[in-house]
């Protein structure tokens, strides 16, 4: 239980605390096994020891408090590895472009700490209240972790970093059940915006801003790309989703590269001129947007292929070659005019029934395939991007006459 308010009182001139025992973190307490406050990064790699670490034998093995923090941890966390240590070393970047380098805005959510056993809390004056961790204790970071190591990471780099304050949610002297519970709550129960919602609310990333801007500029598109779905509905009068235009801009952008980026950042090529990649990009999605508006029309949406995701990419990936270099990359440079004639007599229907009254598809093995069913259904970018593209931009490939009807 926390002290009573009568508790809190003590001598003038004497600390309410035992300096010898512990050191003081000021927080706001939320109930009694509860508290908000905040500590600098070099408090922080201090009191929630490095992760990594606690999952070596050799460091666990000489270090007493590593062991007992990481048989701690083993019960609220998981390993280290995969795309948790990748994450990890790109949130290490993020920080010190957004806080100790001001390339760009950065904002960090608070670090929920796990505590065992119950914190003592004194009243340091009035209104300020304070939990005591004792020496040598240590918190385990139970949701938060892959900040905890990027800020380790990333004071390597930026050591005025240590001296940056962060914000935490303590939980002391509850059940290990408990804190194991918090870490699959706070992992699984949180909704994640999708894709276009999340694009639309980017205000860094290059591709997205080029993406803006066609979406604005380009007649065609103008006002009818959809910011906030996933993927368009029957009745929808928009005519493509901000996610799936910006795939093809990514791929315009870095060719078949682009394929498996999804909705990550992008990073230009060195030696990039931005502003010559952003005109020549609008200028060929311009020409492209033009040629295919029919196509684009929302009644023929179900009927064609040319809004799905991985379409887009193809197309995308031809219209790279009519980029500057950089960003490029090698391969014989296109005009506008010589992309639009690759895409010139593509069917883009998704289906249509053949002589012998079979429903077939052109892009059947290329952009998708039929289910059990009878279904036809395409692929995502970094599934069937790179065969799109072929049939795109290679005309006499099999892929591309088949997509042509020869």
């Amino acid at each position: 239980m926390s002290p009573t308010d009568s508790q809190y009182q003590s001598t003038p001139g004497v600390l309410p605390y035992d300096p010898g025992k512990g050191n003081p973190l000021i927080v706001l307490e939320v109930d009694e096994h509860t508290a908000i406050g905040t500590m600098t990064v070099g408090q922080l790699l201090n009191v929630v020891p490095d992760p990594i670490a606690s999952e070596k034998p050799d460091r666990v093995a000489e270090d007493p408090r590593l062991r007992k923090y990481g048989e701690l941890r083993a019960e609220v966390q998981r390993l280290v590895e995969g795309a948790k240590a990748k994450n990890a070393k790109a949130y290490a970047r993020y920080l010190v472009e957004g806080y100790a380098r001001e390339m760009r805005p950065a904002a960090t959510p608070a670090i929920t700490l796990y505590h065992r056993e119950e914190l003592e809390v004194v009243e340091l004056a009035p209104g300020v209240r304070a939990a005591i961790v004792p020496h040598g204790d240590f918190f385990a970071a139970i949701d938060g972790e892959t900040q905890r190591l990027g800020w380790g990471e990333a004071a390597q780099e930026a050591p005025e970093l240590l001296q940056r304050r962060v914000p935490v949610l303590i939980h002391h002297g509850k059940e290990e059940s408990e804190a194991r519970q918090a870490f699959y709550d706070l992992n699984t129960r949180e909704v994640k915006p999708n894709a276009a919602v999340a694009i639309a609310m980017d205000t860094q990333d290059p591709a997205t801003a080029i993406t803006k801007l066609v979406a604005e500029e380009v007649d065609v598109v103008a006002g009818r790309v959809n910011l906030r779905r996933r993927q368009l509905r029957k009745r929808d009068e928009d005519v493509l989703t901000i996610s799936a235009l910006r795939t093809g801009i990514v791929t315009t952008i870095l060719g078949e590269a682009g394929l498996q980026v999804g909705s990550r950042p992008v990073a230009i090529p060195e030696g990039t001129e931005l502003e010559q990649v952003e005109h020549a990009v609008v200028e060929v999605w311009r020409a492209i947007l033009e040629l295919l508006e029919e196509e684009l029309d929302p009644e023929r949406r179900a009927e064609v292929v040319v809004s799905a995701p991985s379409v887009l990419a193809g197309i995308g990936v031809l219209a790279h070659q009519a980029m500057p270099s950089p960003p490029r990359r090698e391969g014989t440079p296109l005009t506008v005019e010589e992309v639009l004639e690759r895409l010139n007599g593509v069917m883009w229907e998704r289906t249509y029934e053949n002589e012998f009254g079979a429903v077939v598809s052109p892009w059947d093995g290329i952009a998708g395939k039929f289910s059990p069913t009878g279904r036809f259904s395409l692929g995502g970018p970094k599934e069937v991007g790179h065969s799109v593209a072929k049939a795109l931009g290679q005309p006499s490939s099999s892929e591309g006459r088949r997509v042509r009807g020869n």
